[in-house]
């Protein structure tokens, strides 16, 4: 029987002795080796590393992840390379997949591909999944590029490496705190305009020069990069959906839905299953009237024939249950309310949990008017995960509804004391200072602060345009209604 390949364990550390032996203890009998490349560390990374077993190498920081990660690979001796980050965790069952994994090999040059489940500071972010080639072979010349993002896997693909999808998984909790995201969005703006300054026509640089300008709320630079980038790609690989959906939602942050429509059926032609495109482009539709194409695309998410690919921040779970909740929105806004309840009521019954199908059958109650039954959906709503400012905000509709415009602003306030950002309060304020026939600078703040968080939203677009061409308070209150407010935008409210 033939030996396994040999397996080494490949990491760039610095300052990390929080973080090196929660990493690194459950999994590392698993290696035959352990590579660890410490890059400037003042605290005792490196003692922890030696404890650990690990190979530690010196590495003077030169502004280059990627000449790092080269550094350990050099050092590497194993058939195989396989790399964590200081804060990745592997689980239990993971690591049990992942000993099977290494079982098996043979002599075949594969790279596979595994998840990693990047965890944000705050509950309501969902998890976002990237994927990586975690493990690969160990080729002489397959080395990475790029100062950050760094990528290996088309530089194994150029030596004949085939690709392998994994269902393992790897958790990371680097982002766990707004400070260090924000701290290392700066750190990669600066990397990553080094390698502009060398590659000014490279796509993938200009895609990552793009996104970081995104990840700081920079949108017009960001989409500036994004578009050249997509100018000059000559191949739809798997990370040009993420640049095809960064443009789409750009452009509908910046309030240019026809534009942003047109982007997403141009990435829909290179990728028609692509669920996040899909989801873009119906809501797109909805917001439009279209009611057949919103329908349309949405059943294509949950045909499920999207194929295995490299994914760039998608979100982990949910994509369906948005899908169907969004059908449901689709029915509700053609009058169709018994087929939209029908969805709703069966998407809860296999999701009780999901907190924006009370939502929904919420909101729906209140189209057809059944307040009682609206009231007891926001008291279940409450129950759910962070639903305790939908909750509110889902009260105060019944109360603007019935003309009791004091509760409806005082659970509002509530509500914003839980969800300082969150779009739908605002929406739903604004809405109650047109209803209650509030004075046009009060309505013009409500207006502004719904923009402030939701820039695309049309409602309050469109009560700043009323307001200054000096329409009636009539006028202004039949501009909105709180359908069309809230499902203007299908995407899930932003929590924070």
């Amino acid at each position: 029987m033939a030996k396994r390949p040999r397996i080494s364990l490949c990491m760039i550390v610095r300052d990390e002795s929080h973080n090196l032996a929660e990493c690194v203890g459950p999994v590392r009998d698993l290696f035959d080796e352990i590579v660890i490349v410490d890059t400037g560390s003042v605290d005792n990374t490196r003692d922890l590393a030696k404890e650990l077993g690990a190979k530690v190498v010196d590495f003077p920081w030169c502004d280059d992840f990627g000449a790092a990660r080269n550094a350990s690979l050099d050092n590497a001796t194993g058939d195989y390379i396989f790399w964590l980050d200081a804060d990745d965790r592997i689980d239990a069952a993971n690591r049990e997949q992942l000993a099977q994994l290494f079982a098996s090999l043979d002599e075949t040059p594969t790279a596979y591909v595994m998840a990693t489940h990047c965890h944000f500071w705050h509950a309501s972010m969902p998890v976002r999944k990237v994927t990586h080639a975690r493990l690969f072979p160990n080729h002489p010349e397959a080395r990475y590029v790029y100062r950050v993002h760094e990528q290996i896997l088309p530089q194994l693909q150029k030596y004949g490496c085939q690709i392998e999808h994994t269902g393992i998984v790897i958790d990371h909790v680097g982002y766990k705190d707004e400070a260090t995201h924000n701290r290392k969005a700066l750190r990669d703006l600066r990397l990553v305009k080094m390698d502009y300054a060398a590659h000014p026509d490279d796509p993938i640089v200009l895609f990552e020069l793009g996104i970081t300008y995104l990840r700081m709320e920079h949108h017009n630079d960001g989409l500036m990069y994004l578009l050249r980038s997509l100018k000059v790609i000559t191949k739809a690989e798997d990370w040009v959906r993420k640049l095809y959906l960064s443009i789409v939602t750009t452009l509908v942050r910046l309030g240019r839905s026809a534009e942003a429509n047109s982007m997403a059926l141009q990435g829909l032609q290179n990728f028609p299953y692509d669920a996040s495109l899909l989801m873009e482009y119906a809501s797109l539709a909805l917001t439009g009237g279209d009611y057949i194409g919103a329908e349309q695309a949405l059943r294509r998410v949950l045909s499920r024939r999207d194929t295995n690919h490299l994914s760039l921040a998608e979100p982990v779970a949910g994509v369906e249950q948005d899908a169907r909740r969004n059908l449901a929105t689709v029915y509700r806004m053609q009058g169709r309310l018994a087929e939209a309840e029908q969805i709703l009521q069966q998407l809860l019954a296999d999701e009780p949990e999901y907190t924006w199908g009370w939502l929904s059958l919420g909101y729906l109650y209140l189209q057809r008017g059944h307040l009682e039954q609206a009231k007891l959906t926001a008291r279940r709503l409450e129950r759910c995960p962070l639903g305790t400012a939908y909750a509110l905000c889902l009260l105060a509709e019944v109360d603007k509804t019935e003309g009791r415009y004091t509760a409806a602003l005082n659970n509002l306030t509530k509500a914003r004391e839980v969800a300082p950002q969150l779009p739908l309060v605002r929406i739903v304020r604004l809405e109650t200072v047109v209803a209650m026939q509030a004075g046009l600078e009060d309505v013009a703040i409500a207006a502004h602060e719904v923009l402030q968080v939701d820039p695309s939203n049309e409602a309050a677009r469109q009560v700043m345009a009323e307001i200054q061409a000096a329409q009636t308070q009539s006028q202004l209150r039949s501009a909105l209604t709180s359908s069309i407010a809230f499902d203007s935008s299908m995407r899930i409210p932003t929590y924070t």
